[in-house]
């Protein structure tokens, strides 16, 4: 399905691409902290459908992150390419 662009800016679509890319720090960072914060707590293992039910979460979360920088990256690209209805200056 192609991206619809409201404008064409290249500022704004580095700053879209940049964001996109972006978006991974956070979201490595934000599954550091609570990998850590309840590393210490792992004093005994939880029961197979805790650590499969943790798994799938942590699978959909990374999932639905890159699915938000794909499309992120996709926006930035229609906003930096030049609209093809406007005609050439002679």
């Amino acid at each position: 399905m192609p991206v619809v662009a409201p404008f064409h800016n290249l500022f704004v679509a580095h700053l879209c691409s940049f964001a996109s890319r972006v978006s991974f720090f956070f979201g490595g960072a934000l599954f550091s902290a609570v990998f850590f914060r309840h590393l210490p707590a792992l004093e005994a293992l939880p029961s197979f459908a805790r650590i499969a039910f943790g798994t799938c979460e942590v699978v959909i979360v990374l999932f639905a992150l890159f699915c938000y920088s794909q499309e992120l990256e996709r926006l930035a690209k229609a906003i930096e390419e030049p609209s093809t209805t406007a005609k050439p200056q002679d």
